[in-house]
Parts: C-alpha cells; sequence; structure tokens
C-alpha cells in the first residue's frame, strides 16, 4: 500500500489547494510537472469535479477557483 502523499488525489489536493487565483487543468497539469508528477488531463478534471461536488472548489467556464478564500 503507498503513502496517501503518493495518490493522485492528494498531488492534485496540494496545488489546488495552494492556488491564490483561478486556475486552468492545464496549469495544474504544468505545477505537477514542475513537481516531478506527471498525471492525464483527465484524471485531473476527474479529481478537480469531485472537489466541485465536495464544494471545495468552483468552476467557472474553463478555469477552477477555491470556493473559499481565506488569506
Amino acid at each position: 500500500m503507498s503513502p496517501i502523499t503518493e495518490t493522485p488525489n492528494y498531488k492534485v489536493s496540494n496545488v489546488v489547494l495552494s492556488q491564490k487565483r483561478p486556475f486552468t487543468i492545464s496549469e495544474v497539469e504544468l505545477e505537477l510537472r514542475r513537481m516531478g508528477n506527471e498525471l492525464q488531463q483527465e484524471l485531473i478534471k476527474k479529481i478537480l469535479d469531485r472537489l466541485n461536488d465536495n464544494g471545495v472548489v468552483v468552476k467557472n467556464g474553463g478555469s477552477y477557483s477555491l470556493s473559499i478564500y481565506d488569506f
């Protein structure tokens, strides 16, 4: 069993929760690559859709943003 920090959900959530402005799937993919993680856009989209369903992010057209900014 792999540690939770190695799961795609954790990796995408880590990038998403560090965003201070709206972002796209491509931007998340690029940031993951910079961190040495290769995830396909389809998987990133599924994870973002789940975060949207859970109220963590909001989808606005082709971009996403955190639902609550606390900074």
